[in-house]
């Protein structure tokens, strides 16, 4: 039995193992990643995508000029009181000397400025001349002048002869001819509140009302600067802005005119509703403005905005103007973060530090994201996105398979605030640019 039994154990044994000679497992994933991401870029919408785009644009001409946008400025609306007619300047008047006066810029009708639109430029006060102050003068109606027409003789007082316009006392002894000499008397001199008015002759001494050694007509006595094509101003700074409405920067210390803004503005890229409140960031205008001194780019120099309608895009002196359109290849996966990922410019002289780069993207669903390139400090900043790592973006995806073309417009000028922007060099100005944008890689490429 023990026997059987033990054969019995073995037999078992071996029949359980003999069995599983074969074994399956289920719940196992496998994933195969695709590597057809393909962006490429065109320079016509629906032209030949690729790689990469140049440009011919050796003649293009650019100016100096900046690029601002409301949110970085101090922003009012004004009210122009234009002074009455026949007013002149007088420092003595608190009601007159106590404004500050404004010149309406009167440009050309070619000017491609808003200054004949009505930019307001502060009159210094070194340019205003009070009228003459008449204090210790003596008007004609208060002096006396008497010739003496006889033959008397010199006993004692002060006569004087005529030399010119002036009246010089004589030094005369008893018996003297007194014949042609005059006497004078003065009244009462002119108060401290007293000054020109335009008309009446005024005469000064040498000494004081009773004892003087001449007396002289006061020439060259002036009115006060006219100022009745002048402006006072009334301001209230601006916290929200409305579309259609007159707005002025104040630059330095002038008023100077942006326009009517609308939310269309071609280089913000932001549209909107006229009810809808326009945000001051997506407002940009360009300006110029000119120094006086050639050593000296004087970025404080009150600026003149350049109007929209002046120049299309592509015909403006001030930029160079280029579109290129982004899009993912046939077949190809959705990239994620489009961004702009480097900026070389090739060439060097002393105005290169000047050269800076906007660039307005616009998605597939009509949003727009703005960069900007600064080549002094190499920068690339991207103003209106950024990644999960914080990192700045264009946008977050662009659809793959053509299914959406991203347009992104490129502004590139030389920033007249540049500290580079100045005449008493000599420029050759030759760079070239060379632009990338690109997406994501993915992970599992990137170990």
């Amino acid at each position: 039995m023990l026997l059987v039994s033990a054969i019995m154990l073995s037999t078992a044994s071996f029949a359980w193992f003999s069995m599983n000679t074969t074994v399956r497992t289920t719940g196992i994933e496998v994933e195969a990643y695709s590597d057809a991401l393909y962006l490429t870029i065109s320079n016509e919408r629906d032209g030949d995508y690729a790689f990469s785009v140049g440009f011919d644009d050796t003649n293009k001409a650019t100016r100096l000029v900046s690029l601002k946008n409301l949110a970085g400025e101090s922003v009012y609306t004004i009210t122009a009181t234009k002074v009455a007619d026949g007013t002149r300047y007088d420092s003595a008047n608190a009601s007159i000397a106590g404004n500050n006066y404004y010149r309406l810029l009167d440009a050309d009708e070619t000017n491609d400025t808003f200054d004949r639109d009505g930019g307001y430029r502060l009159v210094e006060f070194s340019e205003l001349d009070s009228a003459t102050k008449l204090e210790g003068y003596y008007s004609e109606a208060n002096v006396t002048i008497s010739v003496v027409t006889s033959a008397e003789k010199y006993i004692s007082g002060n006569y004087y002869k005529k030399v010119g316009n002036a009246y010089e006392l004589q030094s005369l002894s008893a018996g003297d001819e007194l014949y042609g000499l005059y006497t004078i008397t003065l009244g009462t001199s002119e108060g401290a509140d007293s000054y020109y008015t335009g008309s009446g002759i005024y005469y000064r001494t040498d000494g004081n009302a009773t004892d003087f050694s001449a007396l002289y007509p006061v020439g060259g006595l002036e009115l006060g600067t006219l100022i009745e094509d002048y402006y006072t101003i009334e301001y209230e700074a601006v916290s929200v802005f409305e579309s259609g409405v007159d707005y002025y920067i104040l630059s330095g210390n002038d008023y100077v005119y942006v326009g009517k803004i609308v939310m269309d503005n071609s280089i913000g890229g932001v549209t909107a509703d006229d009810t809808d409140a326009i945000e001051p960031e997506n407002y940009y205008f360009w300006s110029r403005a000119y120094s006086t001194n050639v050593s000296d780019a004087q970025t404080g120099a009150s600026v003149s905005v350049i109007r929209p309608d002046a120049y299309t895009d592509a015909s403006n002196p001030y930029f160079l103007y280029d579109t290129v359109y982004l899009r993912m290849e046939a077949d190809a996966n959705s990239g994620e973060n489009l961004r702009v990922a480097s900026v070389n410019v090739a060439g060097t002289d002393s105005i290169s530090y000047a050269l800076r780069i906007f660039f307005v993207a616009t998605n597939g669903r009509g949003q727009v994201a703005r960069a900007t390139y600064n080549n002094r400090t190499g920068e690339i900043e991207h103003l209106d996105s950024t990644d999960e790592s914080g990192e700045g973006i264009l946008f977050d995806s662009i659809l793959g398979d053509t299914e959406e073309i991203v347009e992104v417009k490129m502004y590139i000028y030389f920033d007249g605030t540049d500290e580079s922007t100045k005449t008493e060099d000599y420029y050759i100005l030759g760079q070239s640019v060379d632009i990338e944008f690109s997406i994501d890689t993915p992970d599992y490429l990137q170990h």
